[in-house]
């Protein structure tokens, strides 16, 4: 029926957002094959997690277990999309700061080793719970790997710069 309709259009603008992420957080690699690699490593990784929570759109639309397994779709999703971003603002750090030494590796090894373990291991053994409970706990872990720069310099820095620039 319509929902249906909906919900798989929500799904593809939720996976189209992951690719535009991963994409853009690969752009930050010299090597084209580099990113290439990183895409299609990150996108089988997102699809392999995602399969579980779509495999069962075909039940029943109101039932309790199909709304976490859609509530966790959606995390998987904005777990991904996050390591996209995390991978991004690497190569923006590096842009800002030339000197200062900013690696993907924490957040690539998250991606690769952490995610599809914690997670797999948590689905496997609690189910759709579990899965729940360990996309809550990876996405916010991989939110602390965010740069942040103090509260202090980012005033200073907007009191600093002009409303209007005139030339």
């Amino acid at each position: 029926g319509p929902a249906d309709l909906v919900l798989s259009l929500l799904a593809r603008i939720l996976d189209h957002a992951v690719m535009c992420a991963l994409v853009i957080g690969a752009s930050g690699f010299v090597s084209v094959t580099g990113r290439v690699l990183l895409v299609i490593v990150l996108g089988t990784f997102y699809a392999a997690l995602m399969l579980p929570y779509r495999m069962g759109l075909g039940t029943y639309l109101h039932s309790p277990s199909i709304i976490l397994s859609r509530v966790n779709a959606v995390l998987c999703g904005l777990l991904f999309c996050l390591i996209g971003i995390q991978l991004a603002l690497v190569l923006l750090q590096k842009l800002e700061a030339p000197s200062r030494v900013n690696d993907p590796g924490p957040v690539l090894a998250f991606a690769i080793l952490a995610v599809p373990f914690v997670h797999g291991i948590a689905r496997a053994v609690f189910g759709l719970p579990g899965g729940f409970l360990a996309l809550l706990f990876l996405v916010g872990t991989l939110y602390q790997f965010a740069p942040r720069s103090s509260r202090k310099k980012q005033l200073k820095l907007e009191a600093a710069a002009p409303l209007l620039r005139v030339t």
